[in-house]
């Protein structure tokens, strides 16, 4: 069985990234990746230059910079009162630090199939999508991998396995709670042809004391809106479409949308 340098558990965003610099940095990468497609709803919208600085050491940058909307003048990220006027903030610096804009927002399904798709082309990346690992083992000078009918092994182990991490959990890393443990309900939208106009281009807080919500400008023609749950509301009532609607109807019409996805 060939030794790789670096096993990769998950190819996710990060773990096709790591994928691809190990690789470019002369590496032999193993990888594995449960599900065969990628994720198709949005999770993440933003990025700063330093993720396509990172790729300009490879010569990537271009094809990364393609896939993300840069912040234009004009554009406000801050708080508001419960009327949505303006509070305090910032507006879109025009200075940045290594050419690359500083904030930029992207669609992540779109980001995460071009970086999975790098790292899979790349002969130092042997790719097993659709395994799912199992369990690990240690074995001082490298670490053998299970996944299914798969195996491998690798001098080091990069567990890439999200919030609930298995690599986390085996090895022995404590999740530190900071007590935050409220819930929010996500809306992501994809607005209509001509309808995204009217709502302008904002990043903002809505402090209301009745009411905390977050408006949220992502690439192109989607929107998402962050609503906190009041303690009388139950997560799987504010999943029904219906409820959805009324929340966003404060901002703009029902036939001006279509929900990608929702959320707590």
């Amino acid at each position: 069985m060939p030794l790789f340098d670096v096993a990769i558990i998950e190819m996710g965003p990060v773990g096709s990234a790591a994928c691809i610099l190990f690789a470019y940095a002369g590496l032999k990468v193993v990888a594995f990746e449960r599900d065969k497609d990628v994720y198709a709803l949005p999770r993440a919208v933003s990025m700063d230059g330093e993720v396509v600085r990172g790729f300009q050491r490879i010569g990537r940058e271009k094809e990364l910079a393609d896939l993300l909307q840069p912040t234009q003048a004009g554009e406000r990220f801050g708080f508001t009162n419960s009327k949505c006027e303006y509070l305090f903030g910032q507006g879109r610096s025009s200075f940045v630090v290594n050419v690359w804009p500083t904030l930029s927002m992207f669609d992540q399904p779109e980001v995460d199939g071009y970086l999975r798709s790098t790292a899979s082309e790349h002969p130092n990346v042997t790719a097993h999508i659709g395994a799912e690992v199992e369990r690990f083992e240690d074995h001082q000078d490298h670490v053998a991998i299970r996944a299914g009918d798969t195996s491998a092994e690798a001098r080091y182990l990069l567990g890439c396995d999200g919030a609930g991490s298995m690599v986390r959990r085996d090895i022995g890393v404590v999740w530190v709670d900071l007590g935050y443990d409220h819930d929010w309900l996500v809306g992501d939208v994809a607005m209509k042809q001509g309808r995204a106009e009217a709502l302008g281009v904002q990043h903002i807080q809505v402090c209301d004391p009745d009411l905390i919500r977050t408006s949220v400008s992502t690439k192109g023609p989607y929107r998402r809106w962050e609503f906190k749950l009041l303690p009388c509301e139950a997560r799987e009532e504010m999943l029904e479409p219906e409820r959805i609607q009324k929340l966003l109807e404060a901002w703009t019409p029902r036939d001006a949308y279509e929900l990608r996805r929702a959320a707590v």
